[in-house]
């Protein structure tokens, strides 16, 4: 569903994620995984095909999750900290840097 190019699919379907990872994040480790790899290359993506603001959209769920009490040490410990899991936490600090100046040139 994060593959669509109708945006209030891709919204319904980020709020879907949203609030099973905020109840569930500690039964759902792959899978948040396997989602914040898919916003991070939806936001770094340079095809034509994605939307400006479907990176938009999936910039603000990333930063949206963040701010659940505890995610970004849990990720920290929970996948940086892991050997057979990404360094989500470092990959994600780069995308929100990088998105945000992104957004500021323009």
């Amino acid at each position: 569903l994060l593959d669509t190019e109708k945006l209030p699919v891709f919204a319904a379907t980020n709020r879907v994620c949203f609030l099973l990872f905020e109840a569930l994040r500690t039964s759902l480790k792959f899978q948040m995984e396997s989602y914040f790899n898919k916003l991070k290359s939806i936001v770094t993506s340079e095809q034509s095909r994605i939307s400006y603001e479907q990176k938009e959209m999936a910039l603000e769920s990333i930063v949206e999750l963040w701010r659940i009490p505890g995610l970004v040490t849990e990720l920290y410990l929970n996948y940086d900290c892991d050997l057979y899991c990404s360094n989500l936490f470092e990959d994600l600090t780069k995308v929100n840097r990088n998105g945000v100046f992104t957004c500021l040139m323009l």
